[in-house]
């Protein structure tokens, strides 16, 4: 267990100073907003940017540390620890710090909603709710999924770069919008909606409802289940250092 909580440790450490320049960069960005903008709704459009950009913010995390661990592929693989712990010590580390950098990123929006525009909100203050609680869980989702993906890229590119070395980043390139083509077309086959389309919850608010199916959560676990298993199996038996 020790062992485990030195590796937490030490990719929080390896990715500590871009967390940190990441969560300057929002607090200067929100300041500039400020005193820069004067209509509160202007201010406020302009503050959500920063908070949308965390769709990407795990996915590009994830690259950044595996980049810092690609100078020391030798001492990072051949630590006691299997892959699967190796990584999933990078994902635990990267969902905090989205959980982290989201929730300062969404700080002055909610003042500017709560205070300033309240008066002009449209709505009920329930209904508002249930919408941002959809868009912050689209952006988690989103942000995960690609995370990863992410992963698993990175891993087939580590791997044929034993044997390719050059031209792999070529390789790599047109696998990844091969297998975008190839999901994207079975996703919008019958098929995938009968394998998805079941376990309905009604979400959304007084004005209208929609439908959040189970099945589509099911699938979108299972695909990062999948991408996760393939990058560390890939580590574990297939890169060579």
């Amino acid at each position: 267990m020790n062992s485990v909580t030195a590796l937490w440790k030490k990719d929080f450490r390896l990715n500590a100073p871009w967390v940190l320049g990441g969560l300057l960069l929002i607090v200067a960005i929100h300041l500039l907003i400020l005193l820069t903008v004067k209509t509160k709704e202007v201010q406020f459009a302009l503050s959500l940017a920063p908070f949308f950009f965390h769709a990407v913010y795990f996915p590009l995390y994830l690259f950044i540390s595996l980049q810092g661990e690609s100078k020391q592929m030798h001492q990072w693989l051949h630590t006691p620890h299997s892959a699967s712990v190796l990584l999933l010590s990078k994902v635990i580390n990267g969902a905090a710090a989205l959980f982290v950098s989201a929730s300062i990123a969404a700080i002055y929006p909610l003042i500017l909603f709560f205070g300033p525009m309240s008066t002009h909100v449209a709505g009920s203050r329930t209904d508002i709710f249930s919408i941002g609680f959809q868009v912050v869980g689209y952006i988690w989702i989103v942000s995960v999924q690609i995370g990863l993906f992410v992963l698993a890229v990175w891993s087939i590119y580590r791997w044929l770069k034993t044997y390719i070395n050059r031209w792999t980043w070529v390789l790599v390139v047109v696998l990844v919008f091969t297998w975008w083509w190839g999901l994207a077309h079975f996703m919008d086959s019958t098929f995938y909606e009968w394998l998805t389309q079941w376990g309905p919850v009604v979400i959304g608010t007084a004005e209208y409802d929609d439908y959040l199916h189970l099945g589509k959560i099911v699938f979108e676990g299972i695909l990062g289940a999948a991408y996760f298993g393939l990058a560390a199996w890939l580590l574990e038996r297939k890169v060579e250092v």
